[in-house]
C-alpha cells in the first residue's frame, strides 16, 4: 500500500499548484475526495488545504471545491477526528477558506471535534472576524 500523501493530488495541494487540481481532476479522473491515510492523518485534499492559517492555500480549496470536493466530508484526523475542512478552516483561523467553504454548501451548524460547532470554536479561540462573518450568514 503506498504513502497516499504521495499521490498526485495531495502534492498539488502541498505545491498551491490549483492548475495542477484541476488537470489531474479533470483530465487524468483523480478522486477529490480520495484519504490521505500515512499513520496518524485521514484526511482529504480538501482538509489538507486549509490546515494553513493563511489564504496560502486558497486557490486549491477553490479548484477542489469546484471540482465536487465534498465540503461537509469529515475527517479522522488524529488533531481534529469528526470534523469538516470548515472545521479545521476555523481551527487555523483561516477566514478566506471558510468564505469559499460557505459559498459551496458548508453545514455552518455541524458539530465537530468535540461536538462544537463553527462558532464554538471561533468563540473559545477568539477569533473575532470568524465569528461576525458566522453570524452575518
Amino acid at each position: 500500500d503506498a504513502d497516499a500523501s504521495q499521490e498526485p493530488l495531495f502534492l498539488a495541494v502541498c505545491a498551491n499548484d490549483p492548475r495542477a487540481i484541476k488537470t489531474l481532476v479533470r483530465t487524468h479522473g483523480r478522486k477529490v475526495d480520495m484519504w490521505c491515510k500515512p499513520p496518524d492523518v485521514k484526511m482529504t485534499p480538501l482538509h489538507l488545504g486549509c490546515r494553513h492559517g493563511d489564504d496560502s492555500r486558497l486557490a486549491c480549496v477553490e479548484a477542489l471545491c469546484s471540482n465536487g470536493a465534498d465540503v461537509n466530508k469529515l475527517t479522522d484526523d488524529i488533531e481534529h477526528p469528526g470534523s469538516m475542512a470548515a472545521h479545521v478552516a476555523v481551527y487555523e483561523n483561516n477566514i478566506g477558506c471558510l468564505r469559499v467553504l460557505v459559498q459551496h454548501g458548508a453545514d455552518l451548524d455541524a458539530a465537530g471535534c468535540g461536538g462544537m460547532t463553527l462558532a464554538c470554536i471561533a468563540a473559545r479561540d477568539g477569533f473575532l472576524e470568524i465569528l461576525r462573518f458566522l453570524h452575518s450568514r
